[in-house]
């Protein structure tokens, strides 16, 4: 095992400063900006939310589900 850790970091290293240079590009161009989650406190998303869930309890018809509990 240490061996193939050995093997591992060495082959990390083997990199040159313009590869990991380009890679970082890479992945800086990947950033939006954005995030991925909705603010809890904004209000046109709360709102949103719950018509979501309002609308998927109408569409769905819990008496057939079977309960575990």
């Amino acid at each position: 095992m240490a061996e193939e850790l050995s093997e591992f970091f060495m082959k990390r290293t083997e990199f040159s400063q313009a590869d990991t240079a380009e890679e970082m590009a890479k992945i800086t161009a990947l950033d939006t900006a954005t995030s991925s989650f909705f603010s809890h406190q904004d209000p046109a998303m709360v709102e949103w939310f719950v018509k979501m869930v309002e609308e998927r309890k109408k569409q769905q018809d819990s008496s057939k589900e079977k309960k575990a509990w």
